[in-house]
């Protein structure tokens, strides 16, 4: 996806480790190398080891993995019960 300022983001899906429900969030593409895309993961709920080589593997499989549909990212969307509301008023199941 991209925002209005032109930053582009990848939409990961992950299902809650507590409530086993399936989740979506924007993760900036710009931190997925940085720490910040460790701790932002580690928000989520997801356990990311410490070790560089994974941590590389996984960065290069975010970047650049899984579906190349466009998404516009922002703040007018958001979750509506089940679907998540994109910008243009399309809903993402």
């Amino acid at each position: 996806g991209q925002d209005n300022d032109g930053a582009y983001y990848r939409i990961i899906k992950f299902k809650d480790k507590i409530t086993r429900q399936q989740k979506t969030a924007a993760l900036p593409q710009a931190e997925i190398t940085e720490g910040k895309c460790w701790g932002r993961l580690g928000f989520y709920g997801l356990s990311i080891g410490s070790e560089p080589t994974k941590r590389r593997r996984l960065a290069d499989y975010l970047q650049k993995e899984g579906s190349q549909t466009a998404f516009t990212i922002t703040d007018r969307a958001g979750w509506n019960g089940e679907a998540y509301i994109l910008a243009g008023g399309e809903a993402v199941n």
